[in-house]
């Protein structure tokens, strides 16, 4: 059954008034829609306020030749001649390097004018820059003279004065500013700096700016300004003397320069109106910027002292005996001192300074020498051998001193500027003289004791025996009051190659040690070790030491210590790696089939029976349809969205009152 709805609200009458509220409500949505829509802009308006300094021609009293005021304070000159005047309508500004409908050069030339004349307060200076202005951006059909008459009596000045004008925008303009820095260091040590400015003009010449015109900063690496300052302001054009940091033998300093806030280059403000009237030019300001860096490297003139760190290669040999000194050279710290090597200059590149470094063996003294600063002026010296040292620091041995006699030697060196050539640094080197009787350098000779040793078998194989024959002199010397002395054979090895004749080996910890054998020696005579059975291939060198005798109540010995771990040749041997024997012919083995066993029948296991699982299906759920999502693509602000929402509400509400007054309509006719 159907059942009438019964409508509630307001008479009728005023009912029939409503769809002429609906229709203000979407007049006033429209409006604020697109008043959201202007707000939404993101210009930054700007209004031309009057005129600015120039002058107002008397003739009609409206034509003006000068500059024109914003709002925010700047002055600024028309580029349309011919187009509305700009007072009273609102301006958007954009900074660019080359305005509409000019070219770069002639750009640059405008931004020269505005940036020199904008905020000029002569009015001859204003009017005249306006009408240069207009000379480049085209006059609209008339002379300099047509528009300089609304100078009135200044009119001749005002034309002159504009080619004046124009001259100088024609030789000044510039497209961009560049700095350089020129940088010097010598092999003496003295540094300076200078930075310089050039505007660069648009057919690419440079113009140097005058001295002292800019002020920038400048950092240094490696070096200080004369207050003692890494970084400063310095002014364009003025060399500065700089303090190179001298401390390391090859010397690089750096210098960065800035400058900021320069009137240099093209770049200008151009505002635009949507009225359609002039574009107005505007000074950018001084906005150039330049930057640059320069490097310079040189020797470092400071001198440097080498020392040598010896060490004897023996502490104990004897007559006869041969005997070197091992040298480390390096450079000694100290006050004005270089920290390192010194170099000099070869051609185009740097060498290490060579030195020489002197040894003298000093000897024999009867008793143990103690350590002193000086040399004694009287000691004998049993040689002199020299080591030269072209490649820098490191270490090397002297040439072989042979010890005469028995007695204490010991070791000192010097180094002397004479001996390095003048033209590879000798002024730089300073002189160094070694202590006298360190204890790495003293070497004893014992008396009578002798000790020659070869070894029995050059070449053997692995597992094979190892043995050295001593041949001993001198054990008489010592009297009967000793029991003879124990002798110990080191056998080092294996190494991967035989090792260099004369190589020393005293430090035995680093040494690989194959083995060691005791013999104790009663007599002078010959003596052959014990057997060292060696197992590893390689190259290997017998080297002995011996304690001497035994101490007697007050520590003294008959037969004073004596050793030799140096490897000579006469005392190393081979052991070569067994030849693999050939493996005998294999005959295949014979496989004999396992006996077969008749299978044991093993009954078959009865399982219960199984009831199936009763699977209940899940229902099933019918999904609840979604709305459809909103996509909205775009780059509108929220504002721009709201707008939208606006317009669209505005629109429903025009509908509706639309099809409210059509029903009115038929209702009158019927």
């Amino acid at each position: 059954m159907f059942t009438p709805l019964r409508m509630s609200g307001p008479p009728l009458d005023r009912r029939r008034r409503r769809p002429g509220a609906l229709l203000a409500l979407a007049i006033l949505l429209v409006a604020f829609t697109a008043a959201s829509l202007v707000r939404s802009s993101p210009a930054h308006a700007l209004t031309s306020s009057g005129h600015g300094v120039g002058y107002l021609s008397a003739a009609d009293g409206t034509s003006w030749l000068g500059s024109y005021r914003m709002d925010d304070g700047r002055l600024g000159f028309c580029l349309d001649v011919g187009r509305l005047s700009p007072v009273g309508h609102s301006y958007t500004t954009t900074a660019t390097s080359q305005i509409s409908g000019t070219t770069a050069e002639q750009t640059a030339r405008l931004a020269f004018i505005a940036r020199s004349f904008a905020f000029t307060p002569s009015a001859d200076d204003a009017a005249a820059a306006q009408l240069a202005v207009w000379t480049i951006t085209g006059l609209h059909g008339h002379s300099q003279a047509y528009y300089a008459g609304r100078a009135g009596g200044r009119a001749a000045a005002v034309v002159t004065r504009a080619n004046e004008i124009l001259r100088s925008a024609a030789a000044q303009a510039s497209i961009r500013a560049e700095a350089t820095v020129d940088l010097r260091l010598d092999d003496r040590g003295v540094a300076s700096v200078q930075t310089d400015i050039a505007a660069v003009h648009p057919d690419g010449t440079r113009t140097t700016v005058p001295k002292g015109t800019y002020s920038g900063v400048l950092k240094l690496l490696h070096a200080k300004l004369p207050n003692g300052s890494s970084s400063g302001s310095v002014a364009n054009g003025t060399r500065i003397a700089l303090t190179a940091d001298t401390s390391a033998s090859r010397v690089a300093i750096r210098a960065d320069a800035t400058f900021t806030a320069l009137k240099i280059g093209g770049q200008v403000t151009v505002g635009s109106s949507a009225a359609g009237s002039q574009r107005l030019l505007y000074s950018a300001g001084a906005k150039g910027v330049a930057t640059a860096i320069a490097t310079a490297s040189a020797l470092s003139p400071r001198p440097f002292r080498p020392r040598v760190v010896t060490q004897t290669s023996r502490a104990q040999v004897s007559p006869d005996a041969e005997l070197r000194d091992r040298l480390t050279v390096s450079a000694a710290p100290g006050e004005g001192l270089l920290g390192e090597w010194g170099r000099y200059r070869s051609g185009d590149t740097t060498a290490p300074i060579p030195v020489t470094v002197k040894s003298r063996l000093l000897g024999p003294f009867a008793d143990a020498v103690r350590p002193s600063a000086e040399w004694p002026a009287s000691a004998p010296v049993v040689c002199t051998v020299s080591t030269a040292f072209t490649d820098g620091p490191g270490t090397a041995t002297t040439p072989a001193c042979r010890v005469p006699e028995t007695g204490h030697y010991v070791w000192v060196e010097t180094i002397e500027p004479a001996d390095t050539p003048a033209d590879r640094g000798r002024d730089r080197v300073e002189a160094w003289r070694s202590p006298f009787g360190t204890a790495s350098e003293a070497t004893f000779s014992p008396s009578g004791v002798s000790v020659h040793t070869t070894v029995a078998d050059e070449t053997l194989e692995a597992g094979g025996c190892a043995v050295d024959e001593l041949d001993i002199t001198g054990l008489s010397t010592g009297g009967d009051s000793h029991d003879g002395v124990e002798v110990e054979s080191l056998l080092l090895g294996p190494y991967d190659a035989p090792v260099a004749d004369g190589t020393d080996l005293s430090d035995l910890g680093a040494a690989p040690v194959a083995g060691t054998t005791t013999t104790r020696l009663a007599a002078d005579g010959s003596y052959t070790t014990p057997c060292l059975r060696v197992s590893e291939p390689g190259h290997y060198v017998f080297v002995f030491r011996s304690a001497g005798s035994a101490p007697d109540a007050s520590g003294h010995r008959e037969i004073a210590p004596f050793s030799d771990l140096v490897a000579h040749a006469p005392e190393m041997l081979t052991v070569a790696a067994p030849e693999k024997p050939t493996a005998p012919p294999t005959t295949p083995a014979v496989v004999t089939p396992p006996a077969t066993t008749p299978p044991v029948a093993t009954p078959p296991v009865t399982a219960p029976p199984v009831t199936p699982a009763v699977v209940v299906p899940r229902a099933t759920r019918t999904p609840r349809p979604q709305p459809a999502a909103l996509a909205f693509t775009g780059s509108s602000s929220t504002a721009g969205l709201l707008a939208l929402g606006g317009l669209g509400v505005s629109l429903g509400a025009l509908s509706l009152g639309g099809r409210a007054l059509l029903r009115r309509r038929r209702a009158r006719l019927g």
